[in-house]
């Protein structure tokens, strides 16, 4: 789950096993979901809705894409320019596994977050950045373009690793369009059974932050900003 299209939702791309009775051969289907305006209030309240990608949308073409014979899928931001790209893993026509990158290049207007947060104090000069924390939570405050009114989004960075999931490993979220700073933006984990959390602003929107954490004292945590091109 990720917001490939960046308008602040989350959308799904799943992978579905079915048997063909005819060719008594065992398929896939991969298709992508994505969050939409439901037409009507649905019957549990909300007003918006997972359907399939329709034909007309530029992401028509993953289900094509990644055939028959694809076994998972999953997103990452491959060129770190801030758009998610789609990992296939498949196999070939002699059952070979093999990996598929579907690199995203397609632009449009909304803006987007990412952090990473670390479990170590502020970066030295040839400092690896390999030791991520599992399960930091996120808060930000932006203000919306349309409406001019202030909207809070959330989310986690790797909040599991067991049954062989593949998640990112840092916190992506999309804002949408917005015509000012990210207000208020919040790092939060949990640190010798205490809740630990720090307090950034302004932050400009399509940054890329790293969070260093390695203290329990708030006050001693730090961040870098790499701003996308």
């Amino acid at each position: 789950m990720a917001d490939v299209d960046q308008d602040s939702y989350i959308d799904v791309v799943l992978t579905m096993s079915f048997y063909n009775n005819t060719s008594s051969q065992t398929l896939t289907l991969t298709g992508l979901l994505v969050n939409v305006e439901a037409n009507t209030t649905l019957s549990d309240g909300n007003t918006r809705a997972l359907v399939p990608v329709p034909d007309t949308s530029l992401y028509y073409s993953l289900p094509k894409l990644a055939g028959k014979n694809t076994m998972f899928a999953t997103f990452l931001d491959i060129a770190q320019n801030g758009r998610l790209d789609i990992i296939l893993q498949k196999y070939d026509e002699s059952g070979v596994p093999q990996l598929q990158f579907l690199y995203n290049n397609i632009i449009n207007d909304y803006f987007y977050m990412k952090s990473y947060f670390l479990n170590s104090g502020t970066v030295n000069v040839g400092q690896p950045y390999g030791n991520a924390a599992i399960g930091p939570s996120y808060r930000f405050v932006a203000t919306s373009y349309m409406s001019d009114t202030k909207f809070v989004l959330t989310g986690s960075q790797a909040y599991q690793s067991s049954y062989l999931s593949c998640q990112l490993p840092y916190y992506y979220q999309g804002i949408g369009k917005t015509n000012n700073y990210i207000e208020t933006f919040y790092a939060t984990t949990s640190m010798g059974g205490t809740r630990a959390e720090q307090m950034w602003t302004p932050i400009i929107p399509n940054s890329q932050l790293i969070v260093f954490a390695g203290s329990s004292s708030e006050s001693d945590w730090g961040i870098e900003l790499f701003i996308s091109p």
